[in-house]
């Protein structure tokens, strides 16, 4: 689980608009974007099977109600199985 900010205290801003948050491999777009003002956090699955599968959870908000849209999600997130065989 990672949370994700644009503003840090300290920390200097060199962008304005949409900031993409996963970089994907061989390409040039990337997946998910954060706004200025808006928080996420990216919950990173390994899915059991013997592959390199990876889910990836991406929830954003507003600073305002972030706290309430994890609180929401986390029961959802928490809920998963993943069946194999």
């Amino acid at each position: 689980m990672m949370d994700r900010s644009l503003r840090v205290p300290g920390a200097s801003t060199c962008v304005a608009g949409n900031v993409p948050v996963v970089s994907l491999y061989n390409r040039e777009s990337a997946w998910g974007t954060l706004r200025p003002g808006n928080r996420g956090r990216l919950y990173v699955l390994d899915i059991p099977g013997g592959s390199v599968r990876t889910l990836v959870i991406m929830i954003t908000a507003t600073k305002a109600v972030f706290e309430q849209a994890v609180e929401a999600a986390v029961p959802v997130v928490e809920s998963f199985e993943f069946h194999t065989g």
